[in-house]
């Protein structure tokens, strides 16, 4: 028998996937509790590749990070609509307006960050594996998730 101990990685559950994604990532941040409102409008007919990849990519880690927050999003089917990022805040009732025309996701979530003095949270990169004994004497080591 090989005195050499063996490691396993253990596979992540399709849950625990998406959990680490929602936690890591660019949008994952607790946002200023001055905010009180986020819409987002984009046209489905046009080239608006960034608000739709902001939507897919960066909204559902901004929703799990701050679940109080009221977010509205519109998908108009007409042509003309510009796409827009309205962030209304407790002390105005003027929405601040960020335009997403030819702007890419990661650019529109970084400026969306900055104007609502966004925190990140304690997870900001995915958690690293770490060894664990399996305590037998087969000389194995599993890494889980910690």
């Amino acid at each position: 028998m090989s005195s050499s101990s063996t490691v396993k990685k253990l596979p992540l559950s399709k849950l625990a996937r998406i959990l680490i994604d929602l936690r890591t990532g660019l949008g994952a941040a607790k946002l200023s509790p001055q905010v009180e409102k986020v819409s987002l409008t984009f046209s489905r007919k046009q080239d608006n590749a960034g608000a739709r990849y902001f939507l897919r990519e960066n909204l559902p880690r901004i929703a799990y990070n701050n679940p109080d927050l009221p977010i509205e999003v519109d998908i108009s089917k007409e042509y003309g609509v510009k796409p827009l990022l309205k962030v209304k805040f407790k002390d105005s009732e003027d929405y601040v307006e960020l335009p997403l025309s030819q702007r890419n996701s990661s650019d529109i979530c970084q400026e969306f960050l900055e104007i609502t003095e966004a925190t990140p949270t304690l997870l900001t990169q995915p958690p690293k594996l770490q060894e664990l004994p399996s305590g037998d004497d087969s000389h194995e080591t599993h890494l889980l998730p910690g």
